[in-house]
């Protein structure tokens, strides 16, 4: 599945709901536009391309903006934790955006560190769509369903949410810019919405 199939549907239903945040809802008809202004922006021709695209993750819309332009450029997307010092998030955006990206790579994670330095892990497009129809056969997931991404940008599982909603037509709600109230308001409207958690280890 290639970026422009992901947004096949900016083209059957254009008007309809995708993205929930602060700034409002985002259409598939905004977001396609919005990915095509940006997929711009971060290929500029007269400078050497790095094949990583790193960007600092806020689970916010300019997230899957990001994700997706950097699919459509043909860069491998690197999102990193806001919540990594200045300092680190600075290096890590150097050093990630020059990495050697193994072949099929299409997005770079980097991992917790909790059981050594952190590293970078390459998934490929069939690693998240195996992903997508696994919870689509066992959950029964559609386009009307709702999602909330609640894992931390960068996660695993906080990826898996935005691809399943972007895939399955469904509309996902990102928090990181919304104040309680703001999401209160926001699950009111939308109801019940489904989610991906972690448990505590210990």
């Amino acid at each position: 599945m290639t970026q422009v199939e992901l947004l096949a549907r900016s083209m059957e239903t254009p008007d309809a709901p995708v993205i929930i945040g602060r700034e409002g809802i985002v259409s598939w008809a905004q977001l396609r536009e919005t990915v095509g202004r940006r997929a711009k922006e971060i290929t500029i021709p007269s400078v050497p391309q790095e094949p990583g695209h790193a960007f600092i993750a806020r689970s916010e819309p300019a997230d899957v903006v990001e994700l997706l332009a950097s699919w459509q450029m043909g860069k491998v997307p690197v999102p990193l934790n806001p919540r990594l010092p200045a300092d680190e998030s600075l290096s890590l955006l150097e050093e990630m955006a020059h990495m050697a990206m193994p072949e099929g790579s299409a997005v770079v994670l980097r991992t917790s560190g909790t059981s050594g330095n952190p590293r970078g892990v390459a998934l490929s497009m069939d690693n998240l769509l195996a992903n997508v129809r696994g919870t689509e056969a066992r959950l029964g997931l559609g386009a009307d369903d709702v999602w909330i991404s609640t894992l931390a940008p960068g996660h695993v599982g906080w990826l898996a949410t935005i691809v399943r909603a972007l895939v399955l037509g469904g509309r996902i709600i990102l928090p990181g810019s919304l104040t309680t109230e703001e999401l209160s308001a926001c699950l009111d409207g939308e109801g019940l919405p489904g989610t991906a958690a972690v448990p505590p280890t210990r």
